[in-house]
């Protein structure tokens, strides 16, 4: 249902089949979602995220501490094209639900300074600046 909606643009009907998938999620099969194709589909964004806040709700579950190091093989072994979608997510979440100052401080733009300048003039002939400019 979510996909056909997001195809006809039926936003509303959309929304609200994305609340069904979210109700249907738990600790016994999040991470089977998150292998699905359907999760990989990057026309799907939102499903991913939607995923991996319902695995980081459940992180320190038995299933998921138990079969995550299978899912993190695979993603290893590049079996899940989206793989690396997954573990950039869930390190965002994780820093903004218990670090939010750090990343909030890694999110601000860094000011660049020019490269200062050479003060010891023409190194290729190994004169200074200031010798050529007494010269002229």
């Amino acid at each position: 249902m979510y996909r056909l909606a997001s195809r006809v643009r039926l936003d509303s009907l959309r929304d609200q089949a994305l609340r069904a998938i979210h109700r249907s999620l738990d600790a016994g099969n999040i991470l089977q979602e998150l292998s699905s194709p359907f999760t990989s589909n990057v026309r799907y964004a939102a499903i991913l995220q939607m995923n991996v806040e319902v695995l980081l709700q459940h992180i320190a579950s038995v299933p998921v501490i138990q079969n995550i190091p299978s899912l993190l093989r695979r993603i290893a072994d590049s079996q899940l094209p989206h793989g690396a979608d997954i573990v950039i997510d869930l390190y965002q979440k994780f820093l903004l639900r218990y670090h939010p100052r750090a990343l909030a401080l890694a999110n601000t733009p860094i000011e660049s300074t020019p490269p200062p300048q050479s003060t010891t003039g023409d190194l290729k002939s190994g004169k200074s600046n200031s010798k050529k400019k007494k010269k002229q």
